[in-house]
């Protein structure tokens, strides 16, 4: 998978709701702040290791650009060009299976992982989940 599609999906699972966050609603940066805090999950939760620094730098770098963004149209634009910079950087970088790597384990669930029975998380051995439907004979798993 694509660099910017697991950076962005980790960034979207760890975005607050307005409903987690109410000081959100119908402020003019509210996408600025969330990425933010959502920027702030996804570093703690990746692995501490040189290999992994270019995506820790390029998330910290972005997060500074999202504190100047003025409303939510100029932190969109700074999302779309600092994700294309840091994809591209990624991809260059000897190392960037790694990173795929650490973005797969935070986004990928296994039952057995101590962190999604610490979080409380839905698995596949529990009701509220329903499998995605089999397409084509290809079931695609399960998704946070």
């Amino acid at each position: 998978m694509c660099v910017t599609c697991l950076v962005t999906s980790a960034l979207m699972f760890f975005t607050p709701s307005v409903s987690d966050v109410p000081s959100l609603a119908g402020n003019q940066v509210a996408l600025a702040q969330k990425t933010q805090a959502a920027i702030t999950q996804l570093v703690k939760n990746l692995p501490n290791s040189s290999e992994i620094s270019l995506l820790r730098d390029g998330l910290e770098v972005l997060q500074v650009k999202l504190a100047k963004a003025k409303n939510d149209v100029e932190a969109q634009a700074i999302l779309d060009t600092e994700l294309d910079v840091l994809n591209k950087r990624i991809n260059a970088d000897p190392n960037s299976w790694k990173i795929n790597e650490a973005l797969e384990e935070i986004l990928i669930i296994d039952d057995n992982d101590q962190l999604i029975k610490s979080l409380k998380l839905p698995t596949s051995k529990t009701k509220n989940l329903q499998p995605v439907p089999k397409s084509q004979g290809m079931n695609w798993g399960w998704l946070r």
